[in-house]
This record gives structure tokens, sequence and C-alpha cells, in this order.
């Protein structure tokens, strides 16, 4: 029978001998070797991807964290966004400004091309 954890792309894998005594299927306390022996090193190689994984757990709430200022950022660059838009003349402005901007320059040219002779009509009357 074998048993393999995978992490990270490593491998460890662990063989157990089929053939086993009960007697030797019991774990024995302190350093009496049988099953204890093996059963020790596969502790220590999980106890060290534990440290992996709470090392691993770490990075992703820092990440969070980030992720969650980084939010706020953003939400906070929506807001004035839509408060400058907000603040854009309308298309009604836009159309009603052009018209008052052609009028005048249309008025301007009419003085500028009939003004002297308008001066002279209004002098001679």
């Amino acid at each position: 029978m074998s048993a393999r954890i995978i992490q990270g792309g490593r491998a460890t894998q662990f063989i157990a001998n089929e053939n086993r005594t009960s007697e030797e299927d019991a774990l024995k306390g302190g350093g009496g070797g049988g099953t204890f022996d093996t059963m020790e090193a596969r502790v220590a190689v999980l106890e060290n991807e534990v440290k992996h994984i709470r090392e691993d757990i770490g990075a992703m709430r820092t990440d969070v964290h980030k992720s969650r200022e980084d939010i706020g950022t953003i939400k906070t660059d929506i807001a004035l966004a839509k408060s400058d838009i907000a603040r854009l003349p309308s298309k009604e402005w836009n159309v009603k400004a052009l018209i008052g901007l052609a009028t005048f320059i249309t008025a301007l040219t009419v003085l500028i091309n009939f003004g002297p002779a308008l001066i002279r009509l209004l002098r001679a009357h």
C-alpha cells in the first residue's frame, strides 16, 4: 500500500509494508521503533508542509488586504468621475451655446460689412 502527498509540485511518497503484524500496527511511543519511526518522518514532513501552508495563507491575507485597498481607491475614483461627468454641460446647453455663438458671429459680420453703410444711412436722415 502506498500513499502520496503532493504540495506545490513536490511529492513525498510513503510506502508501508502490507505484511505488518497486528503488533506492528499498534503505534509505539518514545524511541521503541516499530511503526513510530516511519510515523515520525511523516509527521515531520507534514509539519514542514503546514509551515508552507501558513506562509501561503499569510501572503494571501496580505494580497486580500491590498485588494480591498485597491477596490476602495477604485470606488473613490468612480465617484469622482461621476461627479465630474454630472458637472459637464448637457446637450441642450451645447446646442443653445452654438446657436448663440452663431448669432453673435452673424451680427458681428453684418456690422463689419454693413456698419459703415448703416452709419451713413442713419446720418443722412
